[in-house]
């Protein structure tokens, strides 16, 4: 899925957790096709709520992401170890470098639009070199788009202490924008109905329904599995 084995870490505390439940109602459900470099396409879902943001891959998926918009924080599940992992948002003191210029281009390719909102095609630079190829459709999903922008701005979290934690690592220019310092460029323009980025990964939307009622279920943690932190290690 589009959030897969985010981070490898270790194991902080065993807790039987299960989220509070969602009404079920009034959900925004989209659809993309994903792909890695060098990798096979893949469909992805993302689950909208009031309370809620839920990426997995598609009905009867086994992993998931999960946003607690109102706490904000992150839950990835990994049946596999049956661990979860939790990222906590907090408020950044981070200043970007003034070392790194961003810029953007706008194309003036011929778009049509999606759902009767125009596209535009945008590239994103850091330091000249380009970051994010971008196909956005202002004021489609606003609501979806809202809830990315709290997704990225928790997982810059984790992001940033890993960048702070490795001072020897050189992330490039475009990590360090796209991760830390801006996590949200990319959703500045509407919605990313196409995106792709300097690792060659990519993201299109191929669907979405508004309005929708989901199980409440799908926002339930996993009982029994083990939570962890790498925060919570590395502040011991």
């Amino acid at each position: 899925m589009f959030m897969k084995a985010i981070f490898g870490c270790v194991l902080v505390s065993a807790v039987i957790f299960s989220a509070a439940c969602s009404s079920g109602g009034d959900a925004i459900v989209i659809y993309f096709e994903e792909q890695e470099s060098g990798s096979e396409k893949y469909r992805s879902r993302v689950i909208v709520t009031p309370e809620y943001l839920r990426i997995d891959d598609g009905e009867g998926s086994t992993d998931f992401v999960l946003l607690d918009r109102k706490k904000r924080v992150i839950y990835s599940t990994n049946s596999f170890d049956k661990r979860t992992l939790v990222i906590k948002w907090r408020k950044l003191s981070l200043t970007m470098p003034e070392a790194l210029k961003n810029r953007v281009e706008t194309l003036k390719d011929s778009v049509p639009p999606v759902a009767n909102q125009p596209v535009t095609h945008l590239r994103l630079y850091t330091n000249n070199k380009q970051c994010y190829d971008l196909f956005a459709a202002k004021g489609l999903l606003p609501k979806a788009v809202k809830a990315m922008i709290e997704f990225q701005e928790t997982l810059s979290v984790e992001h940033a202490d890993f960048m702070l934690a490795m001072p020897l690592q050189t992330p490039s220019d475009c990590d360090r924008v796209n991760n830390v310092f801006d996590p949200t460029r990319f959703l500045k323009f509407g919605f990313p109905v196409h995106a792709s980025d300097y690792l060659g990964r990519s993201r299109q939307m191929v669907d979405y329904k508004t309005g929708e009622k989901v199980d409440k279920n799908l926002f339930n943690l996993p009982q029994g599995y083990e939570l962890y932190s790498v925060q919570d290690m590395r502040a011991k």
